[in-house]
């Protein structure tokens, strides 16, 4: 049943089952499995997230995918939140994918006194999607970027730099050491999957954990609600009934209105739908609300006046680059348009770890563009590869940036191929 669960996870991620999941580790998934089916606690909690994932594991789901995750990975929320917007914890993570303050800055999310968007559903949603894809790129190991997601990646780095060799480099083999990860990152893993196995089909009934058969979603549509404190109460009880049915994770219609969510996705029957934040049952016809037309967020545009310094080099070129922290041999290879082998041989190196601070010659073999580009307003490094075409990892990594944005007036390195343009 375990290994039925984590085989095509493990295709998707393009590695060995036991690399995912080592044979040796089983019998740890397999106790929560089993807290889970008989611990009063741990069952009642295993029903709750089975119950409020109903209707956000179909919206996740496509997100999660968009940033090249297998969908199984949407089963940590269980583990971090049990779904629940608005989870706080005892350190002061927040929200459904539990961001700390600065974390959820870095990646997009307001944090101040005006407005916290950690418990703005989708927003941090996507928000969570991009760092655990940050921490996967980074890391090399979907395990370890969980680790570090549950923990902070600067205690996994600070770990993960001192093992004696560079085999040991998986989250296992931490677990099996003598190291400052917590008990709670040590155990993180094993519910996960745990998790995984209990809600992948016809699991959880067949060991025992009681699955309502979900609610009937035809003729119905989910609206985004800004903030649900603000919708005027329901009065026909009716309506209420159909509407709990269909929001799984609402124990009460005045949960709804006393939690406050935010950017919260509630779905309603087609005949009741929500103009200006203000719920009213409209006519029993039933055909979906007009779609608001989304506001195109402004992209960063490329402008000639705010290009710093521009360099073409050719393949009869030598450059010299400064390692910057984070940087391996790959990403050099494929950023620069070179291979790892010449790389090596030109700069006589033995070994591909790279010193943060040494001076690489790198001979490209096409031709390349060089740009050192003043950002004139404050824009996302998503959107700057995408305006650059370039890979998003390889962009903030050259330019030694942690943060998902960058600030206006900064300046930013891009390497790109150069098409005579």
């Amino acid at each position: 049943m375990i290994r039925e669960t984590t085989r095509p996870i493990a295709r998707t991620l393009n590695i060995s089952p036991a690399v995912l999941l080592p044979d040796s580790f089983i019998h740890r998934v397999g106790f929560y499995i089993r807290l889970y089916r008989f611990n009063t606690h741990y069952h009642t909690y295993a029903e709750n997230v089975l119950r409020r994932s109903r209707k956000f594991v179909p919206l996740f789901k496509p997100l999660f995918e968009k940033y090249g995750f297998p969908w199984e990975v949407i089963w940590f929320i269980g583990v971090e939140s049990s779904f629940n917007p608005n989870a706080i914890s005892p350190a002061g993570a927040g929200g459904m994918f539990q961001f700390m303050p600065a974390t959820a800055r870095e990646y997009g999310l307001r944090v101040d006194e005006q407005s916290d968007e950690r418990f703005y559903v989708m927003k941090a949603a996507r928000a969570a999607a991009e760092y655990l894809k940050d921490l996967y790129l980074e890391l090399g190991d979907m395990n370890l970027a969980f680790a570090a997601y549950n923990t902070g990646p600067n205690k996994v780095r600070r770990i993960l730099k001192e093992l004696p060799h560079i085999a040991e480099r998986t989250f296992w083999e931490l677990t099996a050491g003598d190291n400052a990860l917590k008990t709670e990152t040590r155990e993180y893993l094993p519910q996960i999957y745990a998790m995984m196995t209990i809600a992948r089909n016809d699991n959880a009934r067949t060991l025992g954990i009681d699955v309502k058969d979900g609610p009937d979603t035809t003729d119905t549509h989910i609206v985004i609600i800004n903030d649900t404190r603000r919708i005027t109460p329901f009065k026909d009880s009716l309506t209420i009934k159909r509407i709990l049915d269909l929001n799984p994770d609402l124990d009460t219609i005045e949960q709804l209105y006393r939690e406050g969510y935010r950017n919260y996705p509630l779905r309603l029957p087609l005949n009741v739908a929500v103009h200006e934040n203000k719920a009213v049952v409209v006519s029993k016809r039933l055909s979906p609300p007009p779609r608001r037309k989304k506001k195109k967020k402004r992209k960063p545009s490329f402008r000639a006046r705010d290009v710093v310094e521009r360099t073409i080099i050719s393949p009869q070129d030598t450059l010299i680059y400064k390692v910057k922290r984070g940087n391996t041999l790959n990403m050099l290879a494929r950023i620069f348009h070179s291979d790892v082998d010449a790389l090596m041989k030109q700069n006589k190196l033995k070994f591909r770890s790279l010193r943060k601070n040494i001076r690489l010659r790198i001979t490209p073999k096409v031709v390349l563009e060089r740009i050192r580009y003043r950002i004139p307003h404050t824009a996302r490094y998503t959107d700057l590869a995408q305006r650059f075409g370039v890979d998003f990892f390889d962009l903030k990594h050259i330019n030694e940036n942690k943060s998902a944005t960058v600030a206006a007036g900064d300046t930013i390195l891009v390497v790109r191929p150069y098409h005579g343009k």
